[in-house]
């Protein structure tokens, strides 16, 4: 009688602590998907040039121009991928 007793405890405490482990996963997979989304906003964020700009200049010259918009890209892309 008292072995039944003590399964019966240990399958409620299993239970319990699947739910848990059940409910964990969810709020990981929660914040994964809001950093995955804000990972994808910054990409769009990057300006493509005009092709008038990219006939008037040398194609070098305009990516030159552009790298503040990379590297602050590169650097928030990291803050987020490190949370």
């Amino acid at each position: 009688m008292r072995t039944s007793r003590i399964t019966i405890t240990l399958a409620k405490q299993t239970i319990a602590i699947h739910k848990f482990i059940y409910e964990k996963n969810r709020v990981i997979a929660f914040y994964d998907t809001i950093f995955s989304i804000a990972m994808t906003n910054l990409v769009l964020e990057i300006n493509v040039p005009c092709s008038d700009v990219l006939s008037q200049s040398d194609f070098l010259s305009v990516l030159s121009n552009r790298t503040p918009n990379f590297i602050g890209f590169l650097v928030s892309f990291i803050v987020i991928a490190i949370y």
